[in-house]
C-alpha cells in the first residue's frame, strides 16, 4: 500500500502509512503549539494577569523540579552510603582472610624452621603415609 507522490524535482517517492501518520501528527503537534500561543494572545485577561498566570505556571514548575532535586540527592546519598558500607564490610572480611592466611603459613614456616614441602605437608594434612601415593580412586570398603 504504497503511494507515489511527485516531489517539485518531478521525482516520484514512495511513502508509507507510518510516515504518513508520523507527519500528520507533527503538523497535528505543531497546529495545537501555535493555537494555545494565539490563545494566550487573544484570551480576555489583562496583560498583567496573563503575566501572574505565566509566573505562577514557571514558579510551580521550578518547585517542582526543586523538590525533585532533593529527593534525588537523598536517595543518591543513602545509595553512597550502603555502598561505601557494603565496600568497608568486603574491605574488613577480605583482610581477616589474608591475616589469618598469613598467620597460618608463618606457624607451618616457624615450627619446622624452613619451608615445608608442599606434598608431604599435605599428606600430614589427610592423613595420608608417607611414601604412598593416591590413586584418585575412593576406597572400596566401607568402614
Amino acid at each position: 500500500m504504497l503511494e507515489n507522490n511527485k516531489c517539485e524535482h518531478g521525482l516520484t517517492h514512495k511513502s508509507s502509512p507510518g510516515a504518513r501518520l508520523r507527519d500528520g501528527l507533527m503538523y497535528f503537534i505543531a497546529g495545537t503549539g501555535i493555537g494555545a500561543a494565539v490563545a494566550l494572545l487573544f484570551a480576555p485577561k489583562s496583560g498583567s494577569e496573563l503575566h501572574g498566570d505565566i509566573a505562577g505556571a514557571t514558579r510551580k514548575g521550578y518547585d517542582a523540579t526543586l523538590e525533585k532535586a532533593n529527593d534525588l540527592k537523598e536517595q543518591s546519598a543513602d545509595v553512597l552510603q550502603t555502598v561505601k558500607d557494603k565496600a568497608e564490610a568486603v574491605y574488613n572480611f577480605a583482610s581477616g582472610k589474608l591475616a589469618s592466611g598469613s598467620d597460618d603459613v608463618s606457624d607451618v614456616y616457624s615450627t619446622n624452621g624452613e619451608a615445608p614441602d608442599g606434598t608431604e605437608w599435605m599428606q600430614e594434612e589427610s592423613g595420608m603415609q608417607p611414601g604412598t601415593r593416591a590413586t584418585g580412586r575412593k576406597s572400596s570398603s566401607i568402614v
